[in-house]
C-alpha cells in the first residue's frame, strides 16, 4: 500500500526484495538445510498472482491450504495408483538420510558439510511436500494476506470480538481433534486392533493431526493478539517486539550458535547434551538476543541483516544510525 501510493513498480520491487530473500536462503541452506528461506521465496512469488483475487476466495484457500487439504488430495492419489508393496514418500530412504546427516554433524569437515546439503535440495522438498508443511505454510501466507487487508491489527476495536471468535472456536477444534486422535491410539492399544500399520487409518489420523496444529497456531496468534489488549501484558510482551524487528539476523544467528555448539566443526556436541541442557542453552541464548536486539534497536533503525535486505532491496544504502 505504501508503495502503491509512492506510484512504484510494485511487482518488480516485491518480486527482486522476495530474490533477494532466497538468496540469502540458498546461502543459509549450504550451512543448515532446516532452512526455512529457500521455501518462503518461492511461496512468496506464488503470492503475487493471489493478490488478484477478493476476499473470500483469499480466506477460502487459505483454510484450505493451512489444514493441508492439498496434501491430502496428493495422499489418496498416491493410495489409488500405489501399487501394494511399492515404495512411497518419493523414495527417500529417511532412516539412511538420517544416519548419513548425524555422521555429517559428528565428523564432517566444512567441505563435506557444504557438499552433503547441497545434495541434499531435493530430499528438503521431497520432505515438505510429503509431510504437507509447503502447502499449509502457504495457506497461512493467505490469511496473513487476509488479516492485513481486512486491518485487523490496526483496527483494534473491531478486531477484538472477530479474535475471540477465533481464538474460541480453535480451542474447541484443536481439543475435538486431540480427543478423536488419543481415543484412536486408546482403542488401538485396547483392542490390539494393529492400526498402526494400517495406511488408512493412517491417513484418517494425519486429518485430526494437521487439524490439531492449524488450529493451535490460530490459537497462539489470536491468543497473544487478546493479551496485547490489556495493558499488563503488553508491558510483559513489548520487549519481544525488538526480537520481531530483528527476526532474519535473530533466525541465522541461531543457526550459526547450533553450527558453533553441535558440529564437528565446532565444539562437536550433538549427540552429548541432555534434553534439559538444549532447553537450557535455548531459552539462554533467547534471552540474550533479545537483550541484543533491545541494544541494538537503541542506535540503529535496523537489524544489520534487515538494513542489507532493505538496502538491496530500493538499490540505495538505508540510513543505519538512528541519530541520522
Amino acid at each position: 500500500q505504501s508503495m502503491e501510493k509512492k506510484q512504484t513498480h510494485f511487482v518488480a520491487r516485491y518480486a527482486w526484495r522476495i530474490a533477494i530473500l532466497g538468496v540469502i536462503g540458498i546461502i543459509h541452506h549450504a550451512f543448515w538445510r532446516g532452512d526455512i528461506l529457500s521455501i518462503y521465496a518461492p511461496l512468496g512469488f506464488l503470492l503475487l498472482p493471489m493478490r488478484k483475487l477478493n476476499n473470500k476466495v483469499i480466506l477460502l484457500l487459505g483454510i484450505l491450504f493451512a489444514i493441508n487439504v492439498p496434501g491430502k488430495l496428493i495422499n489418496i492419489i498416491q493410495f489409488l495408483t500405489t501399487k501394494p508393496g511399492a515404495a512411497n514418500g518419493g523414495g527417500v530412504d529417511w532412516q539412511a538420510a538420517g544416519k548419513l546427516y548425524y555422521h555429517l554433524m559428528s565428523q564432517g569437515n566444512w567441505t563435506e558439510i557444504l557438499k552433503g546439503n547441497w545434495h541434499a535440495w531435493i530430499d528438503k522438498y521431497h520432505f515438505q511436500v510429503d509431510s504437507g508443511r509447503i502447502f499449509i505454510t502457504f495457506g497461512f501466507f493467505l490469511l496473513g494476506m487476509y488479516t492485513g487487508r481486512k486491518r485487523w491489527f490496526e483496527n483494534t476495536d473491531t478486531a477484538k470480538p472477530i479474535l475471540k471468535k477465533i481464538c474460541k472456536n480453535c480451542a474447541w477444534l484443536m481439543l475435538g481433534s486431540l480427543l478423536i486422535a488419543l481415543g484412536m491410539f486408546g482403542l488401538d492399544a485396547l483392542l490390539k486392533l494393529g492400526w498402526q500399520q494400517n495406511p488408512v487409518v493412517g491417513f484418517i489420523f494425519s486429518i485430526f493431526y494437521d487439524l490439531f496444529n492449524a488450529a493451535l497456531v490460530c490459537i497462539y496468534i489470536s491468543g497473544l493478539t487478546l493479551l496485547m489488549y490489556k495493558p499488563k501484558w503488553q508491558k510483559r510482551l513489548f520487549p519481544f517486539s525488538t526480537v520481531g524487528k530483528m527476526a532474519l539476523t535473530c533466525y541465522l544467528m541461531q543457526s550459526a550458535l547450533g553450527l558453533l555448539l553441535f558440529y564437528h566443526v565446532g565444539f562437536g556436541l550433538v549427540g552429548k547434551t541432555t534434553q534439559w541442557q538444549n532447553w537450557l542453552i535455548t531459552f539462554g541464548f533467547f534471552i540474550i538476543q533479545s537483550l541484543f536486539c533491545r541494544f541494538w534497536l537503541q542506535k540503529f533503525n535496523y537489524g544489520p541483516l534487515e538494513w542489507l535486505w532493505r538496502s538491496l532491496t530500493w538499490f540505495k544504502w538505508q540510513p543505519m544510525w538512528k541519530n541520522k
